[in-house]
């Protein structure tokens, strides 16, 4: 579960991710648009998804907007060394 960017800084990380993807193999960042993580992916009940989904939604059209200063970008490396 993420934010997406603002359209300018989103253009301005998509266009650092292509380069990484260039230089250093790294393609898999390509995969998802330029988003802040809120909540890393987990696993769970899937009937219950619609009813995490509804709440969510709720609570998300209850928030003001807020600022958000940006400073670098990480990832997580979900790869098991083997």
């Amino acid at each position: 579960m993420g934010l997406l960017l603002p359209a300018g800084i989103a253009a301005e990380v998509k266009t650092i991710q292509e380069e990484f993807a260039s230089r250093f193999g790294s393609s898999r960042a390509l995969h998802a648009p330029p988003h802040i993580t809120l909540q890393a992916p987990f696993t769970g009940n899937m009937q219950k998804e619609k009813l995490m989904e509804a709440v969510l939604n709720e609570f998300a059209s209850t928030q003001k907007p807020f600022p958000v200063s940006l400073s670098g970008f990480g990832f997580f490396d979900n790869r098991r060394s083997k």
